[in-house]
């Protein structure tokens, strides 16, 4: 089976990427430049990796990341992002006072961080972040990720739609050795 590395851990927006893209073993890295070292490492065939979101714009450092890099583009995949606030347990939105998620994440849902006055916690990925929330016992913090990471890590969903436009999408490229 194909292996595709992918910077986040399952139900990270990467890995609903990666699984839209190929079907594949998900090689999970901490950053996206251990994905794309991975390909050099021969530890993954492939990487899907984010480069453009429809509200943040060009995701700069994985764009600098390929222009340095001997990598071939071999695919592409808009995902359509829907951010939901988890949290473990039973708790209310205003009762929290601190959302952690990847930079991406918060920065796409800075109206809705702003309006309820939270403060933000940078985690590696989405998928990481709603996983330690709902491990976790504290009831003032909350994560944004996707729906399917909340199921997964059994975190409870308090809002959804909380992005700062509806229309919410990432550009995801796949990306291979050349040669």
């Amino acid at each position: 089976m194909m292996r595709v590395a992918i910077q986040g851990i399952r139900a990270s927006y990467s890995a609903e990427a990666a699984n839209s893209l190929f079907s594949c073993t998900l090689v999970e890295c901490r950053s996206f430049k251990a994905a794309i070292e991975s390909l050099r490492t021969l530890r993954a065939d492939a990487a899907v990796l984010p480069v453009k979101n429809s509200l943040t714009g060009e995701i700069t450092d994985v764009v600098e990341l390929l222009s340095a890099a001997d990598l071939a583009v071999t695919g592409e995949i808009e995902l359509p992002v829907r951010h939901v606030l988890a949290a473990c347990g039973r708790v209310s939105l205003q009762s929290l006072t601190g959302v952690v998620s990847h930079p991406q994440a918060l920065l796409q849902c800075n109206k809705f961080i702003a309006l309820h006055k939270l403060q933000k916690f940078s985690a590696p990925d989405t998928a990481t972040a709603v996983r330690e929330v709902a491990r976790g016992n504290d009831m003032t913090l909350a994560a944004i990720g996707s729906k399917r990471a909340a199921q997964l890590f059994g975190a409870t969903i308090i809002a959804e739609h909380i992005a700062d436009s509806e229309d919410n999408y990432t550009l995801f490229y796949s990306i291979a050795r050349r040669g």
